[in-house]
């Protein structure tokens, strides 16, 4: 709550440029120590798991202290890097263009050169209503189908496209859990 009411309004703007970004290094530390605190943490015998409930998920929305902090709030981040590194993730000529303006939440632009093709897109949320509502487009154009896989495929795993593809994809949506998103 005392980071809530020293902020309110957010009011502000980051706007970053680059020639080179690894986020690899700057996060993969932190991600390192998080990993060990969480094994050490959640060691459980097998009798402890047979008695696991599975967890319902819970839709989002926000509460009303960051509804009162996000009332009149106006938060820009324009970012251009030129190359960036993050795991098995190259990509070059970065634009970012978003804002946090009362409850919406815009980006307007996420554009870059990834997989030897673009990616455009573009999305937008009403963080207000509960459920939230949103819509976007992403769009690959002419990328390398089995380096763009490469990321989600497991290491030993080939890719079943090969080639260059292009992909688009809008959407338009209600809720964030199964159970809400498909009533609409």
């Amino acid at each position: 709550k005392l980071i809530e009411k020293s902020i309110e309004p957010l009011v502000g703007s980051i706007d970053l440029k680059s020639d080179t970004f690894n986020l690899g290094a700057l996060v993969k530390p932190f991600l390192k120590q998080q990993e060990t605190a969480s094994k050490t943490k959640n060691k459980k015998t097998t009798s402890d798991n047979a008695y696991t409930k599975e967890t319902i998920p819970q839709e989002f929305s926000l509460t009303a202290d960051q509804k009162k902090l996000l009332a009149r709030s106006h938060f820009k981040i324009k970012l251009n890097i030129q190359n960036f590194l993050f795991d098995k993730i190259q990509a070059n000529d970065i634009l970012l263009d978003s804002a946090l303006s009362n409850y919406s939440l815009v980006l307007n632009k996420f554009n870059m050169n990834a997989f030897d093709g673009k990616m455009l897109s573009s999305f937008r949320a009403n963080l207000e209503q509960s459920p939230i509502t949103y819509n976007g487009q992403i769009n690959l154009v002419d990328v390398a189908a089995e380096k763009a896989l490469g990321i989600i495929l497991a290491d030993n795993q080939t890719s079943p496209l090969e080639g260059k593809t292009t992909f688009n994809l809008n959407m338009m949506g209600k809720g964030t859990t199964k159970p809400v998103y498909t009533k609409y």
